[in-house]
């Protein structure tokens, strides 16, 4: 994403600009904010960087600092931006103490070298997903080949596991409603969704939200499931600890679940 050049057309039309730099830190390595020209920057460190969850970045340009607060204001109100953010409370501190640390790891492991290795593994691990699977949609690519560490890639449907086509031939709901199954209903953005209303000829989210619990669970596979527009989607990523083998264990799970 052209973010510069976004943030150049906003600030001409007088419009303040908030980036959200999710998964830059780690997966850019020469990521340089202060350059971006936008007025505020927040990404999290927990995923490229390999921190504990709860370590995140708030960079807000200078001009601008003097209207920002946090939400809890402890004893560091009105000492200034850093200040004020500090010591909120009784938040536990340890993630951001680790940050150091992360960043020496890093730094030793040559972040360009990681992202180089990330991006071209992962390349290589959606082709071999999609054509393990005979699918043919893949998000998150640019035109170029380039992605950012992570992508979309179609799963076959039907799937055993999911409301839609469950193994043992019963209803896969919570419902007690005549129903002999005791699982449990899932959960989609944590908000439980009975099975049972979700079945039909394509794919839902209550499916999407089954087959990651299944993948977790049964085969210890994390990889994140949804739902776009009535097909199935994991998204890969890759981290210096992974190999084209972890790829692979997923192709073949998923055909067997087919």
């Amino acid at each position: 994403m052209p973010v510069k050049q976004i943030t150049e057309a906003c600030r001409a039309a007088g419009v303040p600009v908030l980036v959200d730099g999710a998964h830059a830190v780690g997966a850019v390595p020469e990521l340089n904010v202060p350059e971006l020209g936008c007025q505020y920057y927040t990404t999290n460190l927990h995923k490229w960087m390999c921190t504990p969850k709860g370590a995140a970045l708030l960079w807000v340009h200078e001009s601008k600092q003097a209207d920002v607060h946090p939400l809890v204001v402890s004893h560091g109100y009105g000492l200034g931006f850093r200040g004020e953010f500090l010591w909120q409370g009784t938040s536990d501190p340890t993630a951001w103490l680790s940050v150091s640390a992360c960043i020496q790891v890093m730094q030793a492991l040559q972040p360009l070298e990681v992202a180089q290795y990330n991006h071209s593994l992962v390349r290589q691990a959606a082709q071999l997903l999609l054509k393990a699977w005979g699918t043919q949609i893949e998000l998150g690519v640019g035109k170029d080949g380039s992605t950012a560490g992570m992508v979309a890639v179609q799963m076959p449907w039907p799937l055993r596991g999911t409301s839609n086509n469950n193994s043992s031939g019963r209803c896969s709901c919570a419902s007690s409603n005549g129903c002999t199954s005791d699982a449990p209903p899932v959960a989609v953005n944590g908000v439980a969704i009975d099975r049972k209303d979700t079945v039909g000829v394509q794919p839902t989210s209550a499916d999407a939200a089954a087959l990651n619990m299944l993948l977790r669970q049964q085969y210890k596979i994390e990889v994140p499931v949804a739902c776009i527009e009535g097909m199935l989607f994991c998204r890969i990523s890759a981290q210096i600890y992974n190999n084209i083998q972890d790829y692979q264990r997923l192709a073949d799970v998923v055909l067997e679940l087919a």
